[in-house]
């Protein structure tokens, strides 16, 4: 089965056990500017971020791509991914207020995929897409229902249109530290977009269903302000990558 891309939006940071006391968010707008990926095979991806003022602009990787953000007033409105010069993707973002995604939409050399948002009395979200595995693709038709903690999303169902089973559920926990992103203006939006993420560090996340039995789980250390400087993380017992982050 195809991989969810949120599971690879933007990089798990999961928790280790000597978190039970908590760390309250720094007064000082610490910001991610790089981290160093390292793979199972020897493969190092590096990854540097660009600011302005905790506007996040600019991610270049050092395989060659590169992905560029551009903002109305507070709104994230537009993300471009790269490989090299060549424009790859564009994703958009529309809104119902700040932080309140409307639709999602991804325009590659695939197609268009949405992703339209309803929020339901009862706090559960759903969303409707006509790309069910995350691919970027325009793949299939289904929706995701999902619940929060804060601005965390813990709980996640995923439905084929007409059925009435789910497909898979994804179960994720978190830890009590602040998420290497935190500070950053479009943290909510993007993770939220990839249904997955926010304030705080993923523990754990299980992924399972019809042909589907994921389960991550990551060990970090953290720095004195309660942030992550290493993670490292394995699929079903094996090692699936490890990950440095270095602040300003």
């Amino acid at each position: 089965m195809k991989k969810l891309a949120l599971l690879l939006a933007i990089p798990l940071v999961l928790s280790c056990s000597k978190d039970s006391d908590g760390v309250e968010a720094s007064q000082e707008k610490v910001l991610l500017q790089s981290t160093i990926t390292t793979f199972p095979n020897g493969t190092i991806l590096e990854t540097q971020y660009s600011y302005n003022e905790d506007f996040l602009t600019k991610v270049v990787y050092s395989d060659g791509r590169s992905e560029e953000y551009t903002y109305d007033d507070e709104y994230l409105m537009q993300r471009e991914d790269f490989n090299g010069a060549t424009l790859t993707a564009t994703h958009t973002y529309e809104y119902f207020n700040i932080n309140r995604l409307k639709k999602y939409t991804i325009e590659n050399e695939n197609g268009i995929s949405y992703f339209k948002y309803n929020y339901r009395e009862d706090g559960i979200t759903v969303v409707n897409t006509n790309d069910f595995y995350r691919n970027g693709m325009h793949d299939q038709d289904g929706r995701f229902e999902y619940t929060m903690s804060g601005k965390n999303i813990n709980y996640l169902e995923a439905y084929r249109p007409l059925e009435t089973y789910k497909r898979y559920a994804v179960d994720v926990i978190y830890d009590s530290r602040n998420s290497p992103m935190l500070n950053i203006k479009a943290n909510v939006v993007l993770t939220s977009a990839a249904l997955i993420g926010g304030e705080k560090n993923i523990r754990s996340l299980s992924r399972a269903g019809i042909d589907v039995n994921e389960i991550y789980e990551t060990l970090y250390t953290y720095n004195e302000q309660g942030y992550p400087t290493q993670a490292v993380t394995t699929l079903n017992g094996d090692p699936a990558y490890t990950i440095e982050y270095h602040y300003n």
